[in-house]
Order: structure tokens, then sequence, then C-alpha cells
């Protein structure tokens, strides 16, 4: 919990550009954790599942907003990803011909 708790102040220090509103944040945090823990199971996890797929939306939108550059860099990386895997399997057909 603390972990979740850190790396989300962090980020609403970030979004805010300031340190000032942590402890609101702490306090929001907390109380939101109470709540979690005085609820029922069912509950918390279907919130926690709407939670997730709220998150998704964004992801998603800005994914189509920058789809064009996404393809372009896939499509200049490419030849990289082929010659790695070329050389894994180079290596891989090594060492199985010197465990033979």
């Amino acid at each position: 919990m603390l972990g979740w708790e850190y790396h989300g102040e962090k980020a609403f220090e970030y979004l805010l550009g300031t340190h000032k509103y942590n402890m609101f944040y702490r306090v929001l945090f907390s109380l939101v954790v109470y709540l979690g823990c005085t609820q029922t199971l069912n509950l918390v996890w279907s919130f926690s599942d709407i939670a997730n797929a709220l998150m998704a939306i964004p992801n998603l939108i800005c994914m189509l907003i920058l789809s064009k550059e996404i393809a372009q860099d896939i499509k200049a990386f490419q030849p990289e990803i082929d010659n790695r895997h070329t050389e894994k399997c180079s290596e891989q057909n090594t060492y199985v011909q010197d465990v033979k």
C-alpha cells in the first residue's frame, strides 16, 4: 500500500507541478483505503475493474492519435528486430550442434 501511495503522490505532484498539495493527497488516499477496507470484497473488485477500464480509455485514444507515428517507428525498428531474431536463432542452432 505504501508503494501505491508513493507512486500516486508523485504522479499527483507531477500533474499539479508542486508538492504543496501532498498532504491533501495523503489524507484522500487514507480515506479511500479505509473505505476499501470496510466494504465488501465484491464491491472493491467491481470498483477496481471499473477503474482499470477507465484507465484504458485515454490510453486507447492516445494510441489512435499516435498510430501513424507508432507505425513509422515500428517500420524503422523492424530490421533490428529481425537481426536480433536471426542472431538468436543462429546462437540456438550452434548450441544444439555443440550438444550433439
